[in-house]
């Protein structure tokens, strides 16, 4: 599974979303970057979303949208919890919004809007017979609101620079992602990637929140938890995520995942 580039599964045509809760406690997901757009909605905590180098406030009752192919995490010192909607870019362009055309605010503060989300959540909440209906209509809703106060046509804003330098983040997230098994250094990534270490490490801070060796351990105890809830043995997937101490595994994963590894098995 990949972290980087965020592929959506979409198995019911009639519904082409992604809903559901999340939250961040003391710390910050994992950075990734897909086509659809995403829609997060805060009801408890406050926190930050980073995307492409922007962080926006996120506290209760702000939407973020993240447009299409931006680098976004959430992070938090404290906790926030949210709401997510990602919606797939055929329900767009069958509603005539081209997403590749158009380009969202990225935090809206507006009761308008906050009603038109609050109509999707409900829409899914409901045990009517007409739920499917209901929440098609909740999300076209929203999209509209959205698209009528809070869109505008997509022009060369970003300047060639932070364009360049966002390509390059997520060759390093992919680059990584390629060798979580491997003792890489910064001196790889930076060879990689064709950069100094010094801008290497600022920019993928600015970009992500995260320092690339956090980014490397978080991504690393993700795809151990996922082997390890495959059934695989906490040793091996330590292995297999580039750990050759499991003591230092053991720490490390409790330190990003809130647990030990060996509660998964």
């Amino acid at each position: 599974m990949q972290y980087t580039y965020e592929a959506h599964v979409i198995n019911d045509r009639l519904l082409p979303f992604v809903y559901h809760l999340d939250r961040v406690m003391d710390s910050s997901g994992l950075p990734n970057y897909h086509t659809n757009i995403e829609l997060l909605f805060c009801f408890e905590g406050e926190g930050e979303v980073i995307c492409d180098a922007q962080t926006y406030r996120f506290s209760v009752g702000d939407i973020i949208v993240i447009n299409s192919n931006l680098l976004h995490t959430v992070i938090s010192n404290k906790l926030v919890r949210y709401y997510c909607l990602i919606v797939d870019e055929s329900f767009c362009n069958q509603n005539g919004i081209d997403i590749t055309q158009r380009i969202f605010d990225a935090h809206i503060d507006d009761e308008e809007a906050r009603n038109a989300y609050t109509a999707v959540c409900s829409a899914y909440a409901s045990k009517e017979e007409s739920k499917v209906i209901a929440i098609r209509h909740a999300v076209l809703g929203l999209l509209l609101t959205l698209n009528r106060r809070f869109s505008k046509k997509v022009e060369e804003t970003a300047s060639k620079n932070d364009v360049k330098n966002a390509k390059r983040i997520k060759k390093i997230v992919e680059y990584i992602h390629s060798n979580l098994n491997c003792n890489i250094s910064l001196d790889d990534i930076s060879e990689h990637v064709g950069i100094s270490k010094y801008h290497l490490s600022r920019d993928f801070k600015k970009f992500t929140g995260n320092t690339i060796f956090e980014y490397l351990n978080m991504s690393r105890c993700k795809t151990a938890a996922m082997l390890i809830s495959g059934g695989m043995s906490v040793s091996a997937a330590a292995n297999e995520c580039g750990f050759e101490n499991l003591s230092y595994f053991s720490r490390t994963f409790k330190k990003y995942m809130g647990k030990l590894p060996s509660c998964l098995v």
